[in-house]
């Protein structure tokens, strides 16, 4: 990053120039650093040279879930190559961000919000400041290369803005900007920023509608924005906020002046990107010497970061970013993630003692303190879990004055009461030094502190909740108060189960959940999600240790397989409670049958004989078909599996990327390997007296429209969200089967709209012009039938008279398969 020379101090009525020269340089000074929403920028160096590594070089850009056509795809969408699956991406938050003037970026904790506009804004200035066009703004209009970021934290806004009754209208942002600007001798700065807004100049960057304490108060925040929004039109705006929190329609921004667009997790690709960029900083910073040794410390985080235990964490950035640092300290990471936690803490609280007591030094001053009052490092800590756990409590408190700020009067009371006499001179020493060197409580204004970010918020809060006597209890009434306690519920129950070893209080806290009520509505079928939540933060083989636990498990699961056959919650809440019942073990599917489906049938629907209309306009004509049966769902990841595993079969080398659920239709298989599948599994149903195959295009048609030429598998209602996972639903990934009940036939076929293609037997060609029976298509062609739509696609494309085709030898991420079943011989697979 290029040196800014600071200027020390500008007077009101000096050029504006310089006045806007030096509130950029403050800017800069504020984002140029890898924060975590005040994360201590130095704890990513542990050479105690307190170098911060700098935000543009291990900065890697953000997706958002929206998919996008390709403009010059490579491959699909010709004669060739019919389907275009290739030929949409993700949509990158900066291109979102170019696109909308004004836009919200909604994400999970720790997902890159805040690091987003961070970056942006850093990057602008920059191109200000040097008027050189900075590289990761490859998108950004030209125009628009020198805007001026006014960046606003609302929480901040929130806890100035005492008066909720007082007209929500731009004046009212204006004046905090210029209260904010003063707090850091900046004022001169203030006309010179107003001009810009009334120019167009700016770009307002507001960071944590979440964050607002109240519901009186985020309805105000909520009109405040707009307003200002609207007054500046001319200029850029950029809204942050958690995206389960935006759910609440009452405070959202209007969509059509406020598109929504939600952050992607990091992929592989990503994830290796970070890494590699993690440590070649460090040793640009000569805390790493070598290349080699740099590739060695790659190599080592990459194989430590896939382990089963750490692996769902790795896509959200705040926890990658986590693990790189506890990697970057320990040399090693640990078994579970409130292990990692703890030890992140004992980082940013101690890791100065690790460096002084290496050079031979005295203690460091906060242990040193400690000693003093007679205190030992525990002692601070359960005082920084009960601190964080009322904080947290806040959010739902209409009396609140603001969200995750700690007073200091409130911070040296405590501390205060840890001193054998009530010191408030020693209470002043410890926040003093927590000020200067400790990275676990950062001063983010004169006399207010904060927990560096959301997640070590709810981590320390979760701590003080497990050490509760009454645990199980004051967890599931913490549930009812709100989301915002999910996080920490599940945090205290990994740290009692690592920790502690206590499985009692996490059972205990299942029962709560899950048997405690008879209640059917959304808070009930939510109790029921987080039960199975606890029970894969427990691990399931721990779980099944007890007769409680294989009984609790029994009962959790059956409630999820009922919330998700019947259709409770939105969704992609839905989706999220069968994922954990994916990671539970599924109980609709049978490990002893290959993970068929635990029926007599094998979830089998049968077919009667007969004809049907097939196609429609002037390919319309008449089928007769024999009986067969159809499964009635598409194969799952876990069926496919077991043949893999059994038959030897090589899996796509890309397979765990694109199919860690079990219970979802399994992906990258070509028409190739599904045909390899019917051939195995027809083999372990011989004795039955039963084949399987794909189904013909007849057959698959027949099985999704009946006799009645309808339009969609569940009549002529047009397709909604509730129905089918295609691109509107919004999940952006395959989704375990069964999930949209709403979406079923008359015969209990699921998943036949959307999801994921589905190979057909046959070739693709032209339907034949008279009537036919059991038409199997032509007898060779260049691609193979693909029937359904997907997750990827519109609602035109999951008609079910829509036909598509691609060739059979591609693996695609959309694409799976479901089987029909044919008595004897019949159909014999391998056409």
């Amino acid at each position: 990053m290029n040196e800014i020379k600071i200027i020390n101090e500008v007077k009101p009525d000096d050029n504006s120039d310089e006045i806007l020269l030096l509130y950029c340089q403050e800017t800069i000074r504020s984002f140029q650093h890898l924060s975590l929403r005040g994360l201590d920028k130095e704890a990513s160096d542990p050479s105690g040279n307190q170098q911060p590594l700098a935000l543009d070089q291990v900065y890697v850009a953000l997706d958002t879930d929206r998919l996008i056509e390709v403009a010059d795809p490579k491959t699909g969408g010709t004669a060739d190559d019919p389907l275009p699956v290739p030929d949409k991406r993700p949509l990158s938050a900066l291109e979102a961000a170019t696109q909308h003037r004004c836009l919200v970026i909604l994400g999970d904790p720790g997902s890159g919000k805040s690091t987003f506009v961070n970056h942006l804004a850093l990057c602008l200035l920059q191109n200000r400041i040097f008027h050189q066009h900075c590289d990761q703004l490859n998108c950004w209009p030209k125009a628009d290369a020198e805007l001026i970021p006014i960046h606003i934290v609302l929480r901040d806004f929130a806890a100035w803005a005492s008066e909720p009754d007082e007209r929500a209208d731009a004046q009212v942002m204006m004046d905090f900007i210029s209260y904010r600007l003063e707090r850091q001798h900046l004022s001169a700065a203030f006309p010179v920023l107003e001009n810009a807004l009334e120019k167009g100049q700016a770009i307002v960057l507001i960071d944590g509608l979440d964050e607002i304490p109240t519901n009186e108060k985020r309805r105000f925040t909520k009109n405040a924005v707009a307003e200002f929004a609207q007054r500046f039109g001319r200029c850029r705006f950029i809204v942050t906020c958690r995206t389960l929190s935006y759910q609440n329609t009452e405070w959202r921004l209007d969509e059509d002046d406020f598109p929504s667009f939600e952050l992607a997790p990091f992929d592989e690709k990503k994830i290796d990107t970070f890494i590699q960029a993690w440590f070649n900083d460090l040793m640009r910073l000569n805390v790493i010497k070598t290349t080699g040794e740099v590739m060695q410390e790659i190599r080592r985080l990459k194989e430590a970061i896939r382990r089963p235990d750490l692996r769902r964490l790795t896509p959200n950035p705040l926890m990658l970013t986590v693990m790189a640092l506890v990697h970057t300290h320990k040399g090693r990471l640990p078994d579970a993630r409130a292990l990692l936690y703890e030890e992140t803490v004992d980082i940013l609280l101690w890791r100065w003692e690790q460096v002084k007591m290496a050079g031979g030094q005295s203690s460091p001053r906060l242990q040193t303190l400690l000693l003093e009052a007679g205190r030992a490092d525990v002692d601070l800590k359960k005082m920084l879990w009960q601190l964080a756990y009322d904080v947290h409590g806040q959010a739902g408190d209409d009396t609140a004055d603001s969200l995750a700020d700690i007073q200091e009067w409130d911070l040296a009371k405590r501390l205060a009461g840890l001193h054998p006499q009530g010191s408030k001179d020693w209470a002043d020493a410890v926040i003093e030094t927590i000020r200067m060197r400790a990275g676990l409580l950062l001063e983010r204004a004169p006399e207010i502190y904060s927990f560096p970010h959301r997640t070590f918020q709810e981590y320390l809060a979760g701590a003080f909740l497990a050490s509760q006597s009454d645990f199980s209890n004051k967890a599931s009434e913490l549930i009812e108060a709100g989301n915002f306690w999910w996080g920490v519920v599940l945090l205290a129950v990994g740290r009692l189960i690592y920790l502690s070893g206590d499985v009692d209080k996490p059972l205990a806290l299942v029962g709560e959940l899950c048997l405690g009520s008879s209640a059917d509505d959304d808070i009930a079928w939510r109790k029921v999600w987080l039960a199975g939540e606890v029970l894969v933060e427990m691990g399931i083989h721990r779980v099944n240790d007890s007769p409680l636990g294989k009984d609790l498990a029994g009962r959790v699961k059956k409630k999820l397989v009922t919330l998700t056959e019947a259709g409770h919650l939105k969704p992609k809440e839905r989706v999220a409670a069968a994922n954990a019942l994916s990671r539970l073990g599924d109980p609709r599917f049978n490990p002893s049958n290959w993970y068929l489906p635990n029926d007599e049938d094998f979830g089998f629907v049968e077919i009667p004989a007969g004809p049907f209309m097939m196609g429609e306009g002037e390919e319309r004509h008449a089928v007769e078909l024999s009986a067969y049966a159809i499964s009635k769902y598409p194969v799952t990841v876990a069926q496919f599996e077991a043949f893999a595993a059994e038959s030897g079969y090589g899996l796509h080398e890309e397979w765990e990327k694109y199919n860690p659920q079990k219970n979802h239709p399994a992906v990258k298989v070509s028409w190739e390997d599904a045909q390899t599948y019917c051939k195995w599994l027809s083999g372990k149903l011989k004795e039955l007296g039963f084949t399987v195959n794909l189904p013909t295009e007849a057959q698959w048609e027949r099985a999704a429209r009946r006799t009645d030429e309808r339009k969609y598998p569940w009549g002529d209602i047009d397709i909604d969200p509730n129905k089918a996972n295609y691109d509107e639903t919004g999940i952006s990934n395959t989704s375990p089967v069964g999930c949209f009940p709403e979406g079923k036939n008359e015969l209990g076929l699921l998943d036949m709209a959307g999801n994921v293609w589905e190979w057909c037997l046959d070739w693709y060609g032209e339907y034949p012009k008279q009537n036919v029976r059991n038409p199997v298509g032509p007898p060779k062609g260049a691609n193979r039938v693909l029937r359904g739509g997907s997750w990827i696609y519109s609602a035109e494309d999951c008609r079910s008279a829509y036909r598509s085709r691609f060739r059979p030898y591609y693996r695609f991420n959309s694409i799976g398969f479901r089987l029909v079943r044919l008595p004897g011989q019949q159909g014999e697979p391998g056409q």
